[in-house]
């Protein structure tokens, strides 16, 4: 254990969460990078998930049906617990 970031350049360069709005072309493509002050080092993964079925971009449904089984998988980083599963079957509009 450390009390200084690893100067390894996997950890320096691949393991940090940068915001949405970082631009890699304008922000970090030259190293050092102006912003990598706003990009903390990962140290846990979020949840992660993923649908096993349906298959991806299948058409589903039948007249007069009323629901659907979803089945896949959700983990998470840090021993945490996966509290729920939110899905949306209309492009993230709305979930259930």
């Amino acid at each position: 254990v450390s009390s200084k970031e690893s100067q390894k350049t996997w950890q320096q360069k691949s393991y940090r969460g940068f915001a949405p709005d970082i631009n890699f072309e304008e922000d970090l493509s030259h190293w050092p990078p102006k912003r990598l002050d706003q990009a903390p080092i990962v140290q846990e993964m979020p949840v992660q998930s993923l649908v096993c079925n349906p298959p991806q971009n299948s058409l589903i449904g039948m007249k007069g049906a009323t629901d659907i089984t979803v089945k896949g998988v959700a983990w998470s980083g840090g021993g945490k617990k996966i509290e729920r599963v939110d899905v949306s079957i209309d492009g993230g509009k709305t979930w259930t």
